[in-house]
């Protein structure tokens, strides 16, 4: 399940592909209010997913301190990157636009969260 706030008009026990979107400096206050919902739902622990956008961006967030406030671990630390708005203008996905920068090594480990084992082991270049 990836809580990453979009997650519709209300969220329901077949939320397992909602998503908590929200700015750096916001995640927080957003995210706070479905996390809870969908504890409230019964929804296991290791079924959350966490990903931060632009973990080390201006904003200053403090990953700790949003783990320790929401009360779950960051599974993904996206990091922001000059090659993302470039990709964007260019029309190209960031992994093929550059495919050595941090934000693509960050985005294909995130792909590896949800892969099978074997299959995300034979992806890797």
């Amino acid at each position: 399940m990836g809580v990453s706030a979009d997650s519709g008009p209300g969220i329901s026990r077949k939320a397992a592909d909602s998503r908590v979107l929200a700015r750096p400096d916001q995640v927080v206050q957003v995210a706070r209010e479905p996390l809870q919902t969908l504890r409230l739902l019964n929804t296991p622990k290791e079924k959350l997913r966490l990903v931060l956008n632009r973990a080390n961006s201006k904003a200053k967030l403090d990953v700790s301190e949003v783990e320790r406030t929401l009360q779950v671990n960051a599974d993904a630390l996206i990091p922001s990157d000059v090659v993302v708005p470039q990709a964007v203008n260019k029309g190209v996905p960031v992994v093929l636009a550059a495919p050595r920068s941090s934000v693509t090594k960050a985005l294909e480990d995130l792909a590896d969260l949800f892969l099978p084992a074997e299959v995300g082991k034979r992806r890797r270049r």
